[in-house]
């Protein structure tokens, strides 16, 4: 009997490692403020058989208070526009989105943006599944 506590043969697999659809699977959300409003743009590159699905995003202040909104075209034409009134922008507000492919690829990013006209940020430290 081996020393090992589990039997980890069967997920190699199920593993996405490079060279497979989850490395050629690059997300990229772009923020921008614009008239006190967030504008946020899908710009992922997707494996050549695959595409966007959806891209939630969450908009949050620092007091807690959350807009939420779905973002089902990648590019230009699929940026969603969120109007920021209803939140405290006296600090940067925390964007979280997750990118979901139309095969089950998934990735979660966070980003910060002030909401000051003109500014623009990316969201980062992309999680890929």
């Amino acid at each position: 009997m081996s020393q090992n506590a589990f039997d980890n043969s069967g997920l190699k697999d199920k593993l996405h490692l490079e060279g497979t659809p989850v490395a050629a699977f690059n997300p990229s959300v772009g923020l921008a403020i614009t008239s006190g409003d967030l504008v946020v743009t899908d710009s992922s590159t997707y494996p050549a058989t695959d595409g966007l699905k959806k891209a939630h995003v969450r908009v949050t202040d620092y007091l807690g208070k959350e807009l939420r909104d779905t973002i089902t075209t990648t590019g230009a034409p699929g940026a969603k526009t969120i109007d920021l009134a209803t939140l405290n922008t006296s600090k940067p507000v925390v964007v979280c989105v997750t990118v979901i492919t139309n095969n089950g690829l998934i990735a979660d990013g966070r980003g910060e943006i002030f909401a000051l006209a003109g500014a623009t940020s990316a969201i980062a430290n992309w999680d890929k599944q």
